[in-house]
């Protein structure tokens, strides 16, 4: 191959075994700021499944970012937070607005649609997640330090470097009209202006994917 016809080593390099999981997540919650014992390692695992590192990873990030400002969390709270596929989906998805893939968004959203989760579940995580890379957005064009957009995001470093590494590459003014978008959906849905949940948060979507 190209790799043996320069004169170099091809070598494969094998993911965690199975039984290597728990530490593995440990680890990787230990670089976010987040303290999981065994238990709790054994637990995400158990919900995310071993074969699925860079699922785990993605969740290991997640934790992190709900437990804020605490630095630990317990096996219970691990099942508990992580039993929430939704929200994890909409974290994915609002990264995808963020990113401005508007058909990987809409993706996202039928797949959720069809794991029968209400639409109105989906709407805080998404805001939460847009309103942190719209803030992490302002605090780097006027200058801030990752320590600092850490601080004032409320993020752990690992999840502020991710988040700013997005929020480099973001639109702020799409992520405003996305967020003002779906604080028209929040209102629209309580107020019941005779549209379905789940139409007006597809109609949401389309805007501020658009």
């Amino acid at each position: 191959d190209a790799v043996a016809a320069a004169g170099g080593e091809a070598r494969d390099y094998a993911g965690p075994k199975p039984w290597e999981m728990p530490r593995w997540v440990t680890d990787r919650a230990a670089a976010e700021g987040l303290r999981l014992d065994s238990e709790g390692a054994k637990a995400l695992v158990a919900a995310v499944g071993h074969r699925r590192p860079a699922r785990l990873a993605r969740e290991v990030e997640r934790l992190a970012i709900l437990a804020h400002p605490r630095t630990e969390l317990s096996a219970d709270e691990v099942r508990r937070l992580a039993a929430s596929e939704s929200t994890a989906g909409a974290y994915d998805l609002a990264d995808a607005l963020v990113d401005g893939d508007g058909a990987g968004a809409l993706r996202l959203a039928e797949a959720l649609r069809a794991s029968e989760d209400r639409p109105g579940r989906l709407v805080f995580p998404i805001v939460r997640r847009l309103r942190e890379v719209h803030r992490a957005a302002g605090l780097i064009e006027a200058g801030a330090s990752e320590q600092q957009v850490a601080k004032a995001v409320g993020l752990s470093p690992y999840a502020a470097k991710r988040t700013m590494g997005r929020a480099r590459g973001a639109d702020r003014d799409a992520l405003e009209r996305a967020l003002c978008t779906f604080a028209d959906l929040e209102v629209d849905t309580r107020a019941g202006g005779g549209v379905d949940e789940d139409t007006a948060f597809s109609v949401a979507l389309a805007r501020a994917a658009g």
